[in-house]
């Protein structure tokens, strides 16, 4: 089973709830292998817990800068 949540920085209590669900997910007897979280949300100071993004595989898509240019 594949769950997509996004924008999930709207709803930070959700992300500390969710953090020790899967938590106790991956420690219980039999996880089922094919189970995968994606989770969109912006990189806000303080609204993603620690352990949930250190424990995750992550990817950042960010918008390109008007005017920059390339070194």
């Amino acid at each position: 089973m594949w769950v997509l949540l996004h924008n999930a920085h709207n709803a930070p209590a959700m992300l500390l709830a969710l953090e020790s669900i899967l938590e106790e997910l991956v420690a219980g007897a039999n996880p089922d292998p094919n189970f995968r979280v994606w989770i969109s949300a912006q990189a806000l100071k303080d609204v993603l817990p620690n352990r949930l993004i250190q424990n995750s595989v992550r990817t950042i898509i960010d918008t390109p800068k008007v005017g920059a240019t390339l070194a």
